[in-house]
């Protein structure tokens, strides 16, 4: 016995359209595997949170430059490893 939501829904099926939509491309209209666009996000999102903690010990190791606890040489070894400053960087 067959509903008429079930006719509906399966009639208007993204499966019987073509195939899913995904997000990652929304002008083009891509198709964008689901799987691929939750990795895709999950590595922003781990990116993300790498360059707020980098930022957090950056802002750290400033304010021990300023109370004389870190040189500025090792400040600039530590974020700056090709600067002019430091003379180990490439």
């Amino acid at each position: 016995m067959s509903s008429p939501f079930n006719k509906v829904f399966q009639e208007n099926s993204p499966l019987k359209q073509g195939g899913y939509e995904g997000g990652g491309d929304i002008a083009g209209a891509q198709y964008v595997p689901t799987g691929q666009m939750y990795a895709d996000m999950f590595a922003k999102i781990g990116q993300a949170v790498s360059d707020i903690d980098a930022n957090k010990k950056k802002k750290e190791d400033i304010q021990k430059v300023k109370d004389g606890l870190m040189s500025q040489e090792e400040f600039d070894m530590k974020h700056n490893p090709k600067s002019k400053n430091n003379k180990n960087g490439t």
